[in-house]
């Protein structure tokens, strides 16, 4: 009775295509886990400006109870929630959000898209190695109105990007190298028959 040998070409052909499609599946759950983290980034500060545009277009007048502790933000240092409130002429008139002991100003376009679409999100850059992940509101009411900011740094969620990256690539590290130590095994035990 003769056996029918597998090619050592075959089987390095499955191997490849089977890592090709771990590959593949890697970079998209990598890609989805990445993308879920960054938008959870902006729960906080849609709900909270939401809450505190909706207080202002009643009316209210800004309350530090409003944003939990009436401390400075530094944007170096803390990655608590912070807020910045403007005028309707694009003027600060309240705010916890400093850099370099400095209150930090939007440009005038984020604030224009938040009027025009109601709310926007966005990653705001305002220093090198400093991100924010914000959220703009426009509010208005008999009395008042401007523009309502609420963001925090991503500092946190990018390192827990970066890890779970680190996760997906030790794990395609181990399937990768347990597959090849199997089919290598395979193709010298079928090569000593």
């Amino acid at each position: 009775m003769t056996t029918k040998k597998t090619s050592p070409t075959i089987s390095y052909r499955y191997f490849l295509l089977v890592i090709a499609s771990i590959t593949v599946t890697a970079v998209v759950c990598f890609g989805i886990v990445q993308h879920l983290i960054r938008q959870s980034a902006n729960n906080p500060q849609l709900f909270l400006s939401q809450e505190i545009a909706g207080k202002l277009s009643q009316g209210e007048p800004p309350q530090k109870k409003w944003f939990g502790p009436g401390k400075k933000v530094d944007l170096n240092l803390d990655s608590r929630l912070f807020y910045i409130i403007y005028n309707d002429q694009f003027q600060i008139t309240t705010t916890s959000a400093f850099l370099n002991d400095q209150p930090l100003d939007l440009p005038q376009g984020v604030l224009e898209t938040a009027q025009a679409k109601g709310l926007n999100a966005i990653t705001w850059q305002p220093a090198p190695g400093v991100r924010e992940a914000i959220a703009v509101r426009p509010y208005k009411s008999a009395s008042q109105s401007g523009y309502i900011v609420v963001g925090q740094s991503l500092d946190r969620f990018e390192e827990l990007i970066h890890d779970i990256g680190v996760y997906i690539l030790i794990g395609w590290l181990v399937i990768g190298g347990g597959m090849l130590a199997t089919l290598y095994a395979m193709s010298h035990k079928k090569g000593g028959q």
